[in-house]
């Protein structure tokens, strides 16, 4: 299957390559709030082989913070469950908001969330949405995708489903996606159709 590099515009500030890594990479971020071990207080069976969920919340919330205690993540869901067959999270409507030193925050969306048992493996099924509100200064980024696979520590992202990457007047669409986040790297599979929209001075 050929691969195409994704093409790049002279856009300002941000170009469309470089915003999606960015959003990628928030996406990675997402394993080291997901693989958090709750350890239940009460006792619990270790001898059930079915996958049922031992214990879950509703309303789930966590917050990632910095040094200095500022938030820099925060994550929400309808409802988190742990299956002990597997040691596998999942999470139901997954929200995350990242605060970024500068610009407008991030916010991500899935619809479910799968973390496998050494949080090595993150699966988002379903509709996967990525956006940074407009400012003055940023015309903002929309990428949208389904079943996103994150391999965490290998900091590997993919998906064989349509990708949409949209900034301002600008659009790439394409199916098939491969990002690897220590290359800098984005490679879109096929189908790829780019739109750019000239600077209007």
């Amino acid at each position: 299957m050929p691969r195409f590099p994704m093409p790049r515009f002279p856009l300002p500030r941000l170009s469309p390559t470089t915003a999606g890594l960015l959003v990628l990479g928030l996406l990675a971020g997402l394993s080291s709030l997901f693989a958090y071990r709750y350890e239940p207080w009460w006792p619990t069976r270790t001898d059930v082989q079915r996958h049922d969920p031992d214990y879950w919340f509703e309303g789930f919330s966590a917050v990632r913070m910095n040094l200095e205690g500022v938030p820099i993540q925060r994550l929400t869901g309808k409802r988190l469950q742990h299956y002990p067959d597997d040691d596998s999270t999942e999470l139901e409507t997954a929200r995350l908001v990242h605060y970024p030193q500068q610009g407008a925050p991030w916010v991500v969306t899935a619809e479910r969330a799968r973390v496998t048992e050494d949080g090595a493996l993150v699966f988002l099924p379903g509709q996967v949405l990525a956006e940074q509100a407009p400012t003055a200064a940023d015309p903002g980024l929309t990428l949208r995708t389904h079943d996103l696979r994150v391999l965490v520590e290998q900091e590997y992202l993919e998906t064989d489903r349509e990708v949409s990457i949209t900034r301002g007047g600008d659009m790439i669409n394409a199916t098939g996606m491969r990002a690897f986040l220590r290359e800098e790297r984005l490679l879109l599979q096929s189908k790829v159709k780019a739109t750019h929209e000239p600077n209007r001075r």
